[in-house]
């Protein structure tokens, strides 16, 4: 069977940060770098997702993607006024969609107020989705209107729920009976609920709608973090669900033969 993570980050010594970001590494984590962590786990392909100190410097992510094209796919960051041209360039390139990180945004609401509906339609154009990290309470007021807005949406780190039984999960559990709605399974430190029971509740709804991120390398929360130990903990959330999220859903949400 072949295991596809589809939440890294990688960029090179050489990648362009962005003026006053909320963090910068101190280090670089190339993609030879993840390569050598997915060996030590029998993970095959991988979804590089671009950071967030980059911005929309997208450059060494198209590099990776057009030197691996059978292993990775990517999600970029864009500019809302991308020209279709370019936008349909990355996604001939292995672009399956794009991100928002809204932690820290004042509003998230924003994302609705009519700035992004050109890139809305190039996503459902193109069949991409568009991937969202933003505060969990956020999803509850957001939800709803991106689905009815025709986008296939992907909650990053489960929805960063606030707490266990919060409305942030009850609404994601909700949105899983639409084929509109994937979670991604991963940054369990960067939220306070219990991850085990969230994800079982997310499987027991829709376990064909979940996905699997390391978030190699866990920038901001790295010490004590493997590879190999992110694995164990979706095996540990999900038994024997864990090998239809790994190849199967993660197959079709990205599109990989």
């Amino acid at each position: 069977m072949t295991y596809i993570d589809t939440h890294t980050h990688v960029w090179s010594a050489f990648s362009p940060f962005v003026q006053n970001p909320r963090y910068t590494p101190a280090y670089t984590k190339t993609m030879a770098m993840l390569f050598s962590e997915m060996e030590s786990a029998q993970v095959d392909k991988a979804v590089l997702v671009q950071p967030s100190y980059l911005g929309t410097d997208n450059q060494y992510l198209l590099s990776m993607l057009e030197l691996w094209p059978e292993r990775l796919r990517g999600v970029a960051v864009v500019e809302p006024t991308i020209e279709e041209d370019a936008f349909r360039k990355m996604v001939e390139a292995g672009v399956k969609g794009v991100r928002f990180n809204l932690v820290g945004h004042p509003n998230p609401a924003d994302i609705l107020n009519g700035a992004n509906d050109h890139l809305f339609s190039l996503l459902k154009r193109y069949d991409c989705h568009l991937e969202i990290q933003m505060p969990g309470q956020s999803w509850v007021k957001l939800l709803e209107p991106l689905l009815a807005r025709g986008l296939t949406v992907v909650a990053d780190h489960f929805g960063l729920p606030e707490k266990n039984g919060c409305a942030t999960i009850d609404v994601l559990d909700a949105g899983l009976k639409s084929d509109q709605l994937w979670i991604k399974l991963s940054g369990p430190y960067r939220f306070k609920a219990d991850p085990a029971p969230v994800a079982a509740r997310f499987a027991a709804t829709a376990l064909d709608r979940l996905l699997w991120g390391s978030d190699f390398p866990w920038t901001q929360h790295e010490a004590g973090r493997t590879y190999t130990g992110s694995v164990t903990l979706l095996r540990d959330w999900l038994g024997d669900g864990a090998d239809q999220v790994l190849g199967e859903n993660a197959t079709k949400c990205f599109n990989f033969d």
